[in-house]
C-alpha cells in the first residue's frame, strides 16, 4: 500500500469523522414529504417532535457549542425564525407541534449553507397563504408572490432588517426556506424532479431506520464530500473526494447522555465506487485496541477482511503484480489491518502515518520480506529497525510514487511500518513507556460506549487534530475554521463502527463531550542529532509557517534547525561554538525572520533556511568573550554590541557599520554577561558589567554612572526601566529609570541562585539552593516557599514564556523539576531533561511545550 493511499485512508478517517462533529445531530417519516427533498441535500434532520427538538437545539450545552459552526448555527437561526413565523398562526402552530418536520442543508454558494424546511400540513391544509403575513419584532413584512411550475411562492421581507424568507404549499406540504431557490427546487422535485426517495442507497437506510421518536440524522456522503471540498486545499481535494468511495448514505439516531452522544443507525455502500471501505471488507473484528497503537493517535482506521488477499489482489490488473502479491504478502497477512496517524505539531502530518500488519506467521513473513530489506543493523531501545525499500514492498503493488525508504520493526507478532524514522522511534518509545492507547485511562473509559465487534472502525481524537485539520483547509478559509478549534477539545474522542448486516451495515458510534476539557501533558517527541548538544535549545519563529522552530548546536559546531514536529529541517556547519542566545530579527522590515548570534570569532546573521545574509559574518580581529546584545530603537534601527578579550566593546549597526562612540568603547574590561539597555529619564542607557562595577553609558558612549560591585555577578535582570544585579553571595542591587540605586542584603549560605518572578506579581524574586532545600524569596527578604530537594541539584532553572516564569532545577541524574508559586512540583514533573530548556507555543495552537536536551537528544513535552 503506497504512502499516498495510506495517507488518503487516514485522511478520510480523520476528515469524515472530524468534520461530522460540525454536523453531528443530523425514521420513518412521511414519504410524501421526502418527495420534496432534492437529492443534492448534504444532510437532513428528520424531526418527530419539533417542540422537543427546538428546546434541545436552544438549551442543550452540546448544541450550544456546535452552534458556532455554520451547519448547526444556520439550522438554529433558520428554525427559530421558522417557529417564530408559524407560531403567529394557531393553525400552523398546531401542525408544527404535531407533525414531522424535515430540515435539510444545502450548499448555497461558496461555503454558505441554506436550509430547506418541509412540513406535512393537516389542519392547515386549506390555509390561504396569501393572507399569511406574520408580524415579527413589531414589523409587518412586504410580500412578493411569484409563480413557479404553476405554484405560488411568497417571498416576505421585513423592512430595515436582514430578515427574509420564502414559502409555498404544494400537495399538502408546506415548503419554507430563507432561499427562494430552495423553495423552487422542492416544488420541482414534487412535480418532476429527482428527490432523495429516488436514491436506492437512501431508501435502504431509510427503510431500516423506521423510528417515530425523537429525531434522526441522514448524511448524503457524496454531497458531504463536495461540501467539505469547498474548504480544502488543491492538494487535499482528492483525499476528500475519496469520502465518496466510503459509503453512499448514513442514517443515525443520536442519544444525548451526560458524557457525550451515542449514535446508532445504518449505512449503505451501494450506488457508488466503494473501492476499499464498507463494500469491500467483511468479517468480525475484536474491539480491543491493538497493543502497538500510540496514545497520541489522531486517527485510526481498523479493517477486518476474511478474504483480504482476494480483496487486494482484485485491484491488481498486472499479472506480475498479482503473482508478486500472492508470493510475498498473502501467505502471512492476517485479516486485520490498522492504518493510523499520530499527532503532528506542524503541517507535515503525512510523516506521522503508520501501518500495523498483524501476521499469521512471523517467521514466514520475515523470510518473504527479506527481498525488501535494505538494512537491518539499526537498533533502538532493543528493537531491530529495518530500512525497507518502499517501492519493493508497496510501490509495485500501488503503482504510485513512493519515498525511497520506509522503516519497519516487529513488535510481537505485528509488523509496524512508518515512512519517517522519527515516527517509528516515537512509536517504540510509546510502547516501552506504556504510552499506548490500550493503556490510556481516558480511552479505557471511552471504549465502554462502543460495541465489542465490527468490520470497520474509524477512531479519531479531535483534541490532537489541529494540524491535520489545518493541512486540509485552504488559506482563504483557515481563519473561519480556526475560530471553531475550541470544539476539537470539547468533542474530543469519537469512534464510528460499521458491521456487515447482509447488504447493509449497522452503524454504532460515540462522541465524547467535555464542557471543561483539559489537555494531557507528557512527551510529544524526541530526536537524536549526530553528536552531544553543546548549545541550545532556542525557539525561533519560522515566517514560512508561523510556527516556532528549534535550533541546537552540537559539539562539532554543527547547527540544526528542527521543526515543531521534531524533524531536522537543515544542518549547517559552523567554525565555532555559539556563545550567545539566538535573536530573532527582521533586518529588512519584510516580515521575514533572520537569526542573529555570535561565536568567539564573529557575528552571524542567517536566514530561516540557514543561509548567511549578505555582509555576514562580521569578523573581529580580537576574540569575542560575551554574548551579543541587540538594541532596537525603532522599526529597523538595530544595533549590536559585543565585548572582546582586549577589554573593548564594539558596536555595529545592522549593515555592519560601527556605532559612534562604540568603535570601540575602550577600557571596558572583561565582560562575561550580555550588554544591556534600559530607558533613563534622559534617554537610552547602554550598560555592561565588568569584574568591578556596573558601567552605565549614553548612546554616544559617554559615561553616565559607575556602580561598584563587591562580588562576582550570579545573574542579571533587565526591563525597559529597571536593572537588577544578583551577586554570588545573594545580594541584590537595583537601578531604576531615575538612576536610583537600592541595595538588598542576603542573610544565608546560598549554593546557587537566579532571579525569577515566582508568584507573578511583577516584583522581582530570587530562587536559590541552600543546603538540601530549594527556596524562593523576594529580593527584600520575604520568604515565599521552602521545598525539600531530595535529588542532588545540578543547576537552577528559570524559563520565561509570555511573561510567566517557570522555575525549578535539574538534577545530576538528568531529571528536570518545575515548581508552582507555593513550592509544589508542577503536574507531570519531573521529566527527563536538563537545565538547557525553553518553553514556547511551537505549534501555534496554544499549547505550552517544553523543549530540553540530554546528550545528543532533543525532547519536547506538552506541559499543563
Amino acid at each position: 500500500m503506497s504512502k499516498s493511499k495510506l495517507f488518503i485512508v487516514s485522511g478520510i478517517a480523520a476528515v469524515a469523522v472530524l468534520l461530522t462533529v460540525y454536523l453531528l445531530f443530523f425514521n420513518k417519516t412521511n414519504e410524501k414529504v421526502l418527495n420534496a427533498m432534492p437529492e443534492e441535500v448534504i444532510c437532513f434532520f428528520d424531526i418527530h417532535n419539533a417542540n422537543d427538538f427546538s428546546i434541545l437545539l436552544n438549551q442543550n450545552p452540546m448544541f450550544g457549542e456546535l452552534e458556532k459552526t455554520q451547519l448547526i448555527g444556520e439550522l438554529k437561526q433558520d428554525l427559530n425564525l421558522y417557529a417564530s413565523a408559524l407560531s403567529t398562526n394557531p393553525e400552523l402552530l398546531s401542525d408544527v407541534l404535531n407533525n414531522n418536520l424535515i430540515a435539510g442543508a444545502f450548499a448555497g454558494g461558496k461555503t454558505e449553507v441554506d436550509y430547506l424546511l418541509l412540513l406535512q400540513l393537516k389542519e392547515a391544509s386549506r390555509l390561504n397563504l396569501k393572507n399569511f403575513l406574520p408580524v415579527l419584532n413589531n414589523k409587518k413584512p412586504t410580500a412578493t408572490p411569484h409563480t413557479f411550475e404553476r405554484v405560488t411562492i411568497y417571498e416576505l421581507k421585513y423592512p430595515n432588517s436582514d430578515t427574509a424568507f420564502s414559502f409555498a404549499m404544494e400537495n399538502g406540504i408546506f415548503i419554507y426556506s430563507t432561499s427562494a431557490v430552495l423553495v423552487e427546487n422542492a416544488i420541482l422535485q414534487l412535480k418532476k424532479g429527482n428527490p432523495v426517495t429516488e436514491n436506492a442507497a437512501f431508501n435502504d437506510v431509510y427503510d431500516k431506520m423506521n423510528t417515530t421518536k425523537g429525531y434522526s440524522f441522514y448524511i448524503n456522503v457524496p454531497q458531504l464530500a463536495d461540501y467539505f471540498s469547498m474548504f480544502s486545499t488543491n492538494e487535499k481535494f482528492p483525499a476528500i473526494m475519496k469520502m465518496k468511495t466510503f459509503a453512499s448514505w448514513i442514517g443515525v439516531q443520536p442519544e444525548i447522555g451526560p458524557n457525550g452522544i451515542t449514535l446508532n443507525g445504518y449505512a449503505s455502500a451501494s450506488g457508488g465506487e466503494q473501492e476499499f471501505t464498507l463494500a469491500k471488507y467483511h468479517g468480525q473484528y475484536a474491539a480491543e485496541m491493538h497493543e502497538v497503537v500510540p496514545a497520541n493517535t489522531v486517527a485510526l482506521y481498523r479493517i477486518n477482511a476474511e478474504q483480504i488477499a482476494e480483496n487486494i489482489a482484485a485491484g491488481l490488473k498486472d499479472e506480475k503484480l498479482n503473482r508478486e502479491f500472492f508470493d510475498y504478502w498473502s501467505p502471512w497477512l492476517s485479516e486485520n489491518i490498522l492504518i493510523g496517524v499520530s499527532e503532528s505539531l506542524d503541517e507535515h502530518v503525512d510523516r506521522r502515518t503508520y501501518l500495523i500488519l498483524p501476521a499469521k506467521d512471523k517467521k514466514l513473513a520475515e523470510s518473504k520480506l527479506k527481498y525488501a530489506v535494505v538494512q537491518d543493523t539499526l537498533q533502538y531501545r532493543g528493537h531491530q529497525l529495518m530500512e525497507l525499500n518502499c517501492y519493493a514492498i508497496a510501490g509495485k503493488l500501488s503503482g504510485m510514487q513512493m519515498p525511497e525508504y520506509c522503516y519497519g520493526t516487529w513488535v510481537n507478532q505485528s509488523l509496524v511500518i512508518t515512512f519517517d524514522k522519527l515516527q517509528i522511534a516515537n512509536m517504540i518509545d510509546a510502547i516501552e513507556n506504556g504510552n499506548t492507547l490500550d493503556k490510556d485511562a481516558d480511552y479505557a473509559n471511552f471504549k465502554k460506549h462502543v460495541s465489542t465487534t465490527f468490520n470497520n472502525a474509524i477512531y479519531v481524537d479531535l483534541s490532537k487534530s489541529t494540524q491535520i485539520v489545518k493541512s486540509f483547509v485552504s488559506d482563504k478559509h483557515i481563519d473561519s475554521v480556526e475560530q471553531n478549534f475550541s470544539l476539537l477539545q470539547l468533542f474530543s474522542q469519537m469512534e464510528f463502527q460499521f458491521t456487515e448486516n447482509k447488504d447493509m451495515y449497522l452503524v454504532n458510534g460515540f462522541v465524547t463531550f467535555q464542557s471543561n476539557p483539559t489537555r494531557k501533558g507528557g512527551i510529544l517527541w524526541k530526536i537524536e542529532v549526530d553528536q552531544p548538544i553543546a548549545c541550545g535549545p532556542f525557539a525561533v519563529k519560522n515566517h514560512n509557517n508561523g510556527q516556532q522552530n528549534i535550533v541546537v548546536q552540537d559539539t562539532t559546531n554543527m547547527l540544526y534547525m528542527i521543526s515543531a514536529n521534531g524533524d531536522v529541517v537543515w544542518k549547517r556547519q559552523l567554525q565555532d561554538k555559539i556563545i550567545s542566545t539566538i535573536h530573532e530579527v527582521d533586518f529588512y522590515g519584510n516580515n521575514k525572520t533572520q537569526l542573529l548570534f555570535n561565536t568567539s570569532s564573529g557575528i552571524y546573521l542567517i536566514d530561516i533556511n540557514g543561509e548567511p545574509v549578505e555582509g555576514f559574518p562580521i569578523s573581529l580581529t580580537t576574540k569575542i568573550i560575551n554574548p551579543i546584545a541587540l538594541v532596537k530603537q525603532g522599526m529597523n534601527d538595530y544595533r549590536m554590541f559585543v565585548g572582546c578579550e582586549n577589554g573593548n566593546v564594539y558596536g555595529y549597526y545592522k549593515d555592519g557599520k560601527p556605532v559612534g562612540g562604540w568603535n570601540p568603547q575602550k577600557g571596558a574590561g572583561q565582560i562575561s554577561l550580555p550588554i544591556f539597555s534600559f530607558t533613563f529619564q534622559k534617554g537610552l542607557t547602554i550598560g555592561y558589567l565588568n569584574n568591578t562595577a556596573i558601567q552605565l553609558k549614553k548612546e554616544n558612549g559617554s559615561s553616565i554612572q559607575t556602580v561598584p560591585l563587591k562580588n562576582p555577578t550570579a545573574d542579571i535582570f533587565t526591563t525597559n526601566k529597571l536593572l537588577a544585579v544578583l551577586d554570588n553571595k545573594g545580594n541584590v542591587v537595583t537601578i531604576d529609570s531615575t538612576l536610583k540605586i537600592t541595595n538588598y542584603a542576603a542573610d544565608g549560605n546560598w549554593t546557587d541562585m537566579l532571579f525569577s518572578d515566582v508568584d507573578a506579581d511583577d516584583t522581582l524574586d530570587v530562587i536559590y539552593q541552600e543546603d538540601d532545600y530549594f527556596k524562593a524569596r523576594s529580593i527584600s527578604g520575604k520568604g515565599i516557599f521552602v521545598a525539600e530537594a531530595l535529588p542532588a541539584i545540578d543547576k537552577l532553572v528559570d524559563i520565561t514564556f509570555e511573561g510567566t516564569h517557570y522555575f525549578g532545577y535539574s538534577t545530576l541524574d538528568k531529571q528536570l523539576y518545575l515548581y508552582t508559586a507555593t513550592g509544589q512540583i508542577i503536574k507531570g514533573f519531573p521529566v527527563q531533561g536538563s537545565a538547557d530548556a525553553v518553553i514556547d507555543d511551537i505549534s501555534g495552537n496554544g499549547d505550552k511545550v517544553l523543549i530540553t536536551t540530554i546528550g545528543n537528544t532533543v525532547l519536547a513535552y506538552r506541559i499543563l
